[in-house]
């Protein structure tokens, strides 16, 4: 029973958690597609921009 609600229940409701998380971005407004596609790029360049210094960051940390 434990393993049963513990793990099946959860591995199968997982994906539908994930989902309804993400559904009211699927709101059909178009400009709104396109603010958040705008956001992910300006997220990719920042990674990009700072991937040196986090590398140096956690180089550090770990000891390398």
């Amino acid at each position: 029973y434990v393993i049963d609600l513990m793990v099946v229940d959860t591995a199968g409701r997982l994906p539908r958690w994930i989902a309804r998380s993400f559904q009211p971005l699927q709101n059909g407004v178009l400009q709104s597609y396109a603010v958040m596609m705008a956001g992910g790029i300006g997220l990719i360049a920042i990674l990009v921009i700072f991937i040196p210094e986090i590398i140096r960051m956690l180089n550090s940390v770990g000891g390398g």
